[in-house]
């Protein structure tokens, strides 16, 4: 008979595979966090059925001595109890990513996020295109190959290059895709969790200060709040009223609800201007977790 612990991890991989599309398994480890919510409680006890499903189905097939059948009608019953959970699980959050935050705001402060993109491995044999097997090639012409790549495509000169042209403040304002990996360790992007590119899979989602004060008072938050910027331009392009529903739905997606309009148009009526205040109200919604987390 299958032992207990092995039956749960039997569970575990099977609730896993099934709900890959939600995000997440029924529950990471049995014992994942003391005292359990509710949540964690209906996942625990679907657990438990799932394990007493295939421990019978297992006892079945090793007393009748036939093989035991995946694809089976006796299974009917797991996978009906991970399936009416799926809609539960995916109405779990998940943190954005680093790449995907910076996408994100990147969006409200640039009217072509895709003004620039990378090279393509055309460009850069182009740049380097040497035949060495040729007839009256030198070392010359190497050097001079060579040369031409590093004033063109070499780290330090294409990272010179996009500051210049697409920089603010020391940051390059590109999409993360087409940004030079690894990035240093002041980066938004690092700061945020950007794997440095030494570990496969190195990235992290979890919290600290910097990044808190990151977004607080970072050189890309500056970015969205000045003349120029997508938000700015088009927030003073509308009445107070209006623009405050043209915040909200270009940060959270909605419109505000009726205590969310008298409250942010309290702010824009007691700060200095209706620019100033739209920008406070900018920056609060910024730093809300219904921002940086994924429904």
């Amino acid at each position: 008979m299958m032992s207990p612990a092995f039956a749960k991890i039997i569970a575990s991989a099977l609730a896993g595979m099934t709900l890959a599309a939600a995000g997440q398994g029924l529950a990471q480890t049995p014992i994942d966090s003391d005292p359990l919510d509710d949540r964690s409680k209906r996942r625990l006890d679907n657990m438990e059925k799932v394990v007493r499903e295939l421990r019978s189905i297992v006892y079945q097939g090793r007393s009748t001595g036939k093989p035991i059948v995946i694809q089976s009608a006796e299974t009917d019953s797991v996978v009906e109890i991970l399936k009416t959970h799926v809609d539960d699980l995916e109405q779990s959050l998940k943190r954005m990513t680093a790449e995907q935050l910076w996408d994100s705001i990147l969006t409200l402060v640039a009217h072509n996020e895709w003004a620039f993109q990378r090279p393509a491995a055309a460009a850069y044999a182009k740049v380097v295109d040497i035949d060495l097997a040729k007839k009256g090639t030198t070392y010359e012409d190497v050097e001079k190959a060579f040369k031409h790549y590093n004033e063109t495509y070499s780290l330090n000169t294409y990272r010179r290059t996009i500051l210049k042209q697409y920089g603010y403040k020391g940051q390059v304002l590109v999409r993360a895709s087409e940004l030079p990996t690894p990035l240093p360790l002041g980066h938004f992007l690092r700061q945020f969790g950007q794997s440095d590119r030494e570990a496969i899979e190195g990235g992290r989602t979890t919290a600290t200060v910097p990044q808190i004060l990151a977004m607080f008072n970072g050189s890309i938050t500056h970015s969205m709040l000045e003349q120029g910027s997508v938000i700015y331009d088009e927030v003073l392009s509308h009445d107070p009223r209006q623009a405050v529903d043209v915040v909200f739905l270009a940060l959270l997606s909605h419109r505000p609800n009726a205590e969310d309009r008298t409250f942010a148009a309290q702010e824009i009526r007691s700060a200095e201007n209706p620019a100033a205040g739209c920008g406070n109200l900018i920056w609060a919604l910024l730093n809300t977790r219904e921002f940086i987390f994924i429904q």
